[in-house]
Order: C-alpha cells, then structure tokens, then sequence
C-alpha cells in the first residue's frame, strides 16, 4: 500500500513506498505543530492518516529525544533487546 507523507505548510511531500526506505531532511525554522496526512488514497481508513509534526528549537529536541525510551524511535518496528 503506498501512502504519501505531506504537509501542506512545508509545500512538500513524499510516497511512501512499501520497501523503499525514504530519507528526507525539510528545514523548518518557525517552531509550532504542523498538521499533515497521507496525500493518496490508500484504502478504507485513509481518512484517518492525520499527523502533526512537532517543529522545536534544537535544544529542545535534545531534551525530549534524551527522553524516549530504548528502541522507541530509531529501531521502532525491530525486536526489543530487552
């Protein structure tokens, strides 16, 4: 199933190929949250593919990424080494 990351605000999007790893960087440099969604109609719960994207300062990022916990976003999907 391809999905398409977009957000209007950035003038970007992305597919999502099953697959194909994507790679993107996007500069943002005004803080806030960004609603986005999938840009192609995928199937039944497509209406439902809403996200925000959480734009922070750089240090601010720092702190709340030093506080996820292990294999929660890097290796998200992998088996816990736990």
């Amino acid at each position: 199933m391809v999905h398409t990351f977009y957000v209007p605000e950035f003038l970007f999007q992305r597919d999502l190929i099953p697959g194909i790893n994507n790679v993107f960087d996007i500069n943002v440099t005004k803080p806030g949250l960004y609603p986005g969604q999938c840009n192609n109609i995928c199937g039944e719960y497509h209406a439902y593919m809403r996200f925000l994207v959480d734009v922070m300062p750089q240090s601010e990022y720092n702190q709340w990424y030093g506080q996820q916990a292990p294999n929660s976003i890097t290796t998200a999907g992998e088996p816990s080494q736990s």
